[in-house]
C-alpha cells in the first residue's frame, strides 16, 4: 500500500491520513476486482451495484494501458480464466513482470518513439482479433501519451511540438486530448475500430475532470467526443483520420465502465477527516485553472472563514494548469501550495495539495503541506517565495521550508485532490 511521506515531522497528521486513505480509495487492483469477477473459461463476467453482463467469448484479449496499467492487468490476471492474450503499456520504472503478457513502456508526457512502438504493439495484436472474440480494454491516466500512432499528415516531431505546447501555456486537459483525438490512430475509437469485429469492453480509470468518456486517455474506445480541426497541416486535405481505411469491419459499439475516479478519493478523504471530527464540505471538479490563481482564491477564503472562527476541512478535486514563464522546478500542486502559502501568511490556516499518481510535474514530489507559517519559514532558508513563483520554481522553495510531500508513484492517477484546513 502506499504511504505518503511528509518533508517536515509537524506535517498536519489530520492531513496526512485524508492523503493515504484517498489514494487506498483508488487503488486499481481493488477498484477492478469489484467489478471483474471470477469467470469460467469463454465468459467474461461484470458485476456492479446497479448493472450486470456476462460475455461470451472463443478467444479474449486483455489491453492495459495507463499510469495504472500494472495494477489493473495483476487484478486481470487474478479473475480471468486462462488462457488470454495480453498486453500492457505503462510509464518507465512501472512493474511489468506479469507471465504471459507481452508488455512495452512508453514515453509520457509527451509521446516518443516509444510510445509509437507500444502502439504498433497494441494495434498488431488487436487486429489478430475476430467476430467471436471480446476485447477488454484496462485504461486509465497517461495513456493518450504512452500509446500513440500518428494519423496520415501529422509527424510525431509535430505532435510532440504542439503537446509541449499544449502543457506549456496552461490549456486545460480537455483541450489537449481534443487535439489528441484528430491526431492518433488509437484515439477517438481508434482501438475499438482495430479490434473490430470484435465485441470491446473498457473499464475506465478516470483522470478527468467530469469523467468525461471521451477525454480518459482521449478516447480509445470512445468515437463521440470533439476533436481539434484547427491543427491541420497547411496545404493539405485531411479525410476523417479514424474512418480513412481503419475499419476492418462494422463493429459492435463497445461498452465502457467507468469504476473509479477523483470523486472515489474525494470521498474517502472526506470519510476520513468527519472520522477524526471535522465537519467536511466536499467540492468535487473545483480545482480549475490557473494553479497560482486558485491557491490564492483558496486562501482568501480560508483566511477570511478562519478569522471568524470556523473549524471545518474542505475537499477539493480536479485540475489545474501552469503557464510556463520561468526554468524553475514545481508542478501544479507545488504552484498552487506557494500562492496559497504567500497569501495565508501568519493565518491560522493550512492547505495540502496531492497529484495522485505521486508525480507533480517536473519535480519528484507528490504535492505540498503548507500553513501560515510556511513563507517564513522558507525566507529564514534563504528562500524567495515571490522570486520563486515568478520562475515556476515552487518545489525549491517550498523544499527548503521542509512543506514537501512524497510518496513515488503510486500506481494510479485520477487527477489532483487539495484538502484546506481552517482553525487546525
Amino acid at each position: 500500500m502506499v504511504k505518503l511521506r511528509s518533508q517536515s515531522d509537524g506535517g498536519n497528521p489530520v492531513l496526512i491520513r485524508m492523503a493515504n486513505a484517498a489514494l487506498a480509495a483508488v487503488q486499481p487492483h481493488e477498484l477492478l476486482k469489484g467489478v471483474l469477477r471470477p469467470s469460467p473459461p469463454g465468459l467474461l463476467r461484470l458485476r456492479t451495484p446497479l448493472w450486470a453482463a456476462d460475455l461470451a467469448y472463443r478467444r479474449l484479449f486483455v489491453v492495459a494501458i495507463g499510469k495504472a496499467a500494472p495494477g489493473m492487468a495483476a487484478a486481470a490476471a487474478e479473475s480471468l480464466s486462462l488462457p488470454f492474450i495480453g498486453v500492457g503499456v505503462s510509464p518507465t520504472g512501472s512493474v511489468s513482470t506479469l507471465d504471459g503478457w507481452r508488455w512495452l513502456h512508453g514515453d509520457h508526457p509527451l509521446p516518443a518513439w516509444r510510445s509509437v512502438r507500444a502502439a504498433i504493439m497494441v494495434r498488431d495484436t488487436l487486429l489478430e482479433a475476430g467476430r467471436e472474440d471480446v476485447v477488454l480494454v484496462l485504461l486509465s491516466g497517461g495513456s493518450s501519451s504512452l500509446a500513440m500512432l500518428p494519423t496520415r499528415g501529422h509527424h510525431l516531431t509535430d505532435v510532440r511540438l504542439q503537446t509541449r505546447l499544449f502543457l506549456r501555456t496552461g490549456c486545460s486537459i480537455h483541450q489537449l486530448n481534443a487535439f489528441r483525438r484528430r491526431t492518433d490512430l488509437l484515439k477517438a475509437g481508434g482501438l475499438a475500430r482495430f479490434a473490430s469485429p470484435a465485441r470491446t469492453v473498457g473499464l475506465l480509470l478516470s483522470d478527468v475532470p467530469g469523467n468525461a468518456m471521451w477525454a480518459i486517455g482521449s478516447g480509445p474506445t470512445i468515437a463521440c467526443g470533439p476533436t481539434v480541426g484547427a491543427q491541420r497541416t497547411p496545404g493539405h486535405d485531411h479525410p476523417d483520420p479514424h474512418t480513412a481505411g481503419n475499419v476492418r469491419h462494422p463493429f459492435p459499439a463497445p461498452l465502457n465502465l467507468i469504476i473509479g475516479s477523483n470523486e472515489t478519493a474525494l470521498t474517502a478523504a472526506a470519510a476520513c477527516a468527519r472520522r477524526d471530527g471535522f465537519r467536511v464540505e466536499t467540492r468535487p471538479g473545483a480545482l480549475r485553472g490557473e494553479a497560482r490563481a486558485m491557491g490564492t482564491r483558496l486562501a482568501e477564503e480560508a483566511c477570511s472563514r478562519a478569522g471568524a472562527g470556523e473549524r471545518c476541512v474542505i475537499v477539493l478535486g480536479g485540475e489545474t494548469s501552469v503557464t510556463v514563464q520561468g526554468a524553475g522546478v514545481g508542478g501544479r500542486n507545488t504552484e498552487m501550495a506557494l500562492a496559497f502559502a504567500i497569501r495565508a501568511r501568519n493565518h491560522p490556516v493550512g492547505l495540502m495539495t496531492l497529484a495522485t499518481d505521486g508525480k507533480d510535474g517536473c519535480s519528484p514530489a507528490t504535492g505540498a503541506l503548507v500553513d501560515g507559517a510556511t513563507a517564513r519559514a522558507g525566507l529564514a532558508r534563504g528562500g524567495d517565495p515571490w522570486r520563486a513563483m515568478g520562475t515556476n520554481d515552487s518545489y525549491t522553495f517550498l523544499r527548503l521550508a521542509r512543506a514537501i510531500i512524497a510518496s513515488g508513484p503510486t500506481g494510479t492517477n485520477v487527477a489532483d485532490i487539495a484538502v484546506v484546513i481552517l482553525n487546525p
